[in-house]
């Protein structure tokens, strides 16, 4: 997060909300967020109901791997997909809160500690 503001992210930008409570007007790039204008065109609700799925767009990439957070963005994908969405968003907070600040324990995944 550090990072962030340092770069002239208003603090009270982040975290992230999320693409479709800001309507994929992302805080961190000039631009409207590309993968929320594909969903748009596409005319669905979740990248995982596209028939490219899963596409370049969410491909993860060890460059800035700690604020980029796209190997969460596919979990998150497959989760909804596999337990719903309300499933999803009871558990939401603390998958990102394990994704930023958990350590990895091998075989057994990020712990927060």
């Amino acid at each position: 997060m550090a990072r962030l503001l340092a770069r002239g992210v208003p603090k009270e930008k982040l975290p992230c909300d999320g693409c479709r409570h800001v309507e994929g007007d992302c805080p961190v790039i000039a631009e409207k967020c590309a993968t929320y204008r594909c969903v748009l065109e596409q005319e669905i609700q979740f990248c995982f109901e596209c028939t490219e799925y899963p596409c370049g767009k969410l491909c993860p990439s060890a460059d800035r791997a700690d604020v980029l957070p796209h190997n969460l963005k596919v979990f998150n994908l497959d989760m909804i997909e596999r337990r719903g969405v309300e499933a999803f968003i009871k558990v939401s907070g603390d998958l990102g809160r394990v994704y930023f600040k958990g350590k990895m324990e091998i075989g057994k995944g990020p712990r927060l500690v």
